[in-house]
């Protein structure tokens, strides 16, 4: 049983001692994002040590440039609930803020992965920076007392996989791309309004794919159906979007969507097809 421990960037209030430690936002929990983590567990496991991821509760964007954060692939609890099912013992969530974001790669190192964790190893993708201006990188933490695994990033289509390339593809409909790099089909959750049968609210963090037909599941049960979004809601971070498919129950309260292709994307004119 994974245990979150949910700290405040003023007071690191926790302590683990001899843990083997992975850390990151892990936006959609990627295919390079769960080696990383099942690296951090298996190591572990083999040693009888702890295992430990350390991320955040909000992205860091949010705080070091609000207009160029990103919209979420995965919620907060559910990016809890994707790296559980890896198995780590501990996930510790810090609050991304201002005086965080001032902390030195070195300060990071010495009262959180040495005083903190008293780190006994240590998995990094080697494109990961931590720490103040991101002075923090795989070639620091190997200058330090401590076993250091660089893993090495997953490539798909000649690309790295990345929550920014998954965004992507989201951005562009290429579902089975997405699938592809995250692993599992794309999706999350709609709530029915009161004003129609056919919309639903859904969280405005949320990175959407576009207007379109798709071929998915709702509620488990492979279908088509049509999605686009209608209007921002009146509620803060909400989202209006009309979900429309014969399979739908009209009685339903909560959709859970999964996108795995896209049949066409709607436009002014007639929809194209793609990616089929």
């Amino acid at each position: 049983m994974t245990e979150i421990i949910n700290v405040s960037s003023s007071c690191f209030d926790f302590s683990i001692d001899d843990a083997c430690v992975t850390m990151g936002f892990f936006d959609g929990l990627h295919i390079g994002h769960r080696r990383l983590i099942t690296d951090v567990v298996s190591f572990a496991g083999a040693r009888g040590l702890p295992s430990c991821v350390f991320t955040y509760r909000n992205h860091p964007m949010t705080v070091l440039s609000p207009e160029q954060s990103p919209q979420l692939l995965s919620l907060p609890e559910e990016r809890f609930a994707l790296m559980s099912e890896i198995g780590p013992d501990y996930i510790i969530v810090n609050e991304f803020t201002h005086s965080f974001a001032n902390v030195s790669a070195e300060d990071f190192i010495s009262e959180i992965l040495i005083k903190k964790l008293r780190a006994k190893y240590i998995a990094i993708g080697a494109n990961h920076r931590f720490g103040r201006y991101a002075g923090g990188n795989p070639e620091l933490l190997l200058s330090y007392n401590m076993s250091v695994n660089v893993v090495s990033p997953i490539f798909f289509n000649g690309s790295r996989v990345s929550s920014s390339a998954v965004r992507r593809a989201v951005y562009e409909g290429n579902m089975k791309s997405v699938s592809s790099m995250l692993g599992r089909p794309y999706g999350f959750d709609f709530t029915r309004t009161a004003d129609s049968p056919e919309l639903f609210v859904i969280d405005g963090r949320r990175a959407l794919p576009p207007d379109g037909e798709y071929f998915g599941t709702l509620n488990g049960v492979e279908c088509e159906f049509e999605f686009f979004v209608l209007r921002q809601s009146g509620s803060l971070n909400k989202i209006i979007v009309s979900l429309k498919s014969p399979v739908i129950n009209p009685s339903a309260f909560r959709i859970s969507a999964s996108f795995l292709s896209c049949l066409r994307i709607f436009s002014d004119e007639l929809g194209v097809l793609v990616y089929e």
